[in-house]
């Protein structure tokens, strides 16, 4: 006995949480507060399979609800050796709650998860190297995989690829794409804010506020990736559900931000689990009543198909698609079609668009608090701007959105020297980003 606590118990359980100070054990046997107990561990990491011995008091005694089963949390007082202190410090670089939080911490938007590197968070626009250690081979993999549902790994390690959504809490979440490089499972993983702001705080015209009251057509989304387009999606959908007695379908891959439903009914089925494919769940979607529908991403011509089918319905269709400017948005989204129903999707789409929105973010300048703002392009369909898609003179449309301010048109180049007036970015910032749209759109 020691100090009235029994020396060396040992309690058969499972690990529920670890770190270098203590352990959070599952057991079917109770322990009095403040008892000394032994705990032996078999920690299996990247590579290796070790072995802890411990002893320490009983910190925390709970029931579980169902009852017959306890959590004890046990503090370190001895460990055997200073190798087994290093192992389970290496353990808790294995810990993604703990490098996600920090991700928060540091208001950061994305964090990129390399072997033979530290993790790197996306701050301001800017890649900032983290204070964690470098992954060592596997460690991302068994840091990744510990979140996972077996079906998720079992797709990933099929075909080599994978994007899901995690969630710390319900203020928190994210999404991730893994990915294998150089044999590697590497990770991306972006911060999905959980607020949804107005369109005075996003920066985003007003008009595509007005764009969400329509009752059908097709609104575009598009930018390059990054820019914000599924937060801007998801906006909308905010609003419809503020506002609109509607049955609002939304189809994504993953699901990143979470509706729930007030004014309207919001369906959100994921790509890859809840259906197949997006052509078919579009297809679908038409028989269950919609009055808008959600289209995360128009990647192939079934799904530019079923969507201008959508959009002729009735229905209104949002979606988004990558593209640096309106002129190549348009001839991108048809140059998808093959050639035998180009000119069916070319007049549907001159009847159905009803409006692109084109988004950059860019970092502003440390004067302006060094975040990000928004340089966007309104594209609305005039009838001579349909009678230019009807007849392929998408050239024509430039002139057009620099002259429509009066129709609530404007060009990227036009919303660019605004930020440069109102002093968020420098004029050889706008001249930077010019020049990349330009090389982009000569390349369409």
């Amino acid at each position: 006995m020691q100090n009235g606590r029994p020396e060396g118990s040992i309690y058969p359980a499972t690990t529920v949480d670890i770190s270098s100070r203590g352990v959070l054990l599952r057991t079917g046997q109770p322990a009095g507060f403040g008892s000394l107990v032994q705990v032996r561990l078999q920690i299996e990491l990247p590579g290796s399979k070790e072995y802890i011995r411990a002893t320490g008091p009983v910190v925390r005694v709970q029931e579980e609800k169902t009852g017959h089963q306890y959590l004890l949390g046990v503090a370190f007082e001895t460990l055997v050796s200073p190798e087994q202190l290093a192992v389970l410090r290496r353990l808790e670089t294995l810990d993604l709650k703990e490098l996600l939080n920090l991700l928060c911490q540091m208001k950061a938007s994305d964090l990129h998860l390399t072997t033979n590197q530290v993790p790197h968070a996306r701050v301001k626009g800017r890649l900032v190297p983290m204070k964690w250690p470098v992954f060592q081979p596997g460690e991302i993999q068994a840091l990744i995989y510990g979140t996972m549902l077996d079906s998720q790994i079992a797709a990933f390690e099929k075909n080599r690829e994978l994007d899901f959504a995690f969630s710390l809490s319900s203020d928190k979440r994210f999404r991730i794409n893994l990915h294998w490089q150089q044999g590697h499972v590497e990770a991306a993983i972006r911060l999905i804010q959980s607020q949804h702001e107005g369109w005075k705080a996003l920066g985003r015209p007003s008009i595509v506020g007005e764009w969400s009251r329509r009752s059908n057509g097709l609104i575009l989304i598009v930018g390059p990736t990054g820019c914000g387009k599924t937060t801007t999606l998801n906006a909308m959908i905010h609003q419809i559900n503020q506002e609109r007695d509607a049955v609002v379908i939304c189809l994504e891959r993953p699901i990143e931000y979470i509706h729930q439903s007030k004014k309207s009914l919001i369906k959100q089925r994921e790509v890859g689990s809840d259906t197949l494919s997006y052509p078919e769940a579009v297809r679908r979607a038409l028989r269950q009543d919609p009055d808008v529908i959600v289209v995360g991403e128009v990647e192939d011509a079934e799904t530019v198909q079923v969507v201008l089918n959508a959009a002729e319905t009735g229905t209104l269709v949002l979606a988004s698609f990558h593209a640096t400017n309106t002129v190549q948005a348009i001839d991108r989204f048809l140059g998808l079609c093959p050639e035998s129903s180009r000119r069916q999707a070319t007049l549907q789409l001159a009847n159905c668009l009803q409006g692109i929105l084109t988004q950059y973010l860019i970092p502003k300048e440390e004067a302006m608090g060094g975040d990000l703002t928004l340089a966007t392009e309104v594209f609305v369909p005039t009838s001579a701007a349909r009678n230019m898609i009807r007849g392929g003179n998408l050239e024509q449309i430039l002139t057009l959105l620099q002259t429509g301010r009066t129709q609530g048109m404007y060009s990227i180049e036009q919303s660019l020297r605004q930020l440069v007036v109102q002093g968020l970015i420098m004029e050889e910032t706008a001249k930077n980003y010019l020049s990349l749209i330009g090389e982009a759109s000569a390349s369409r």
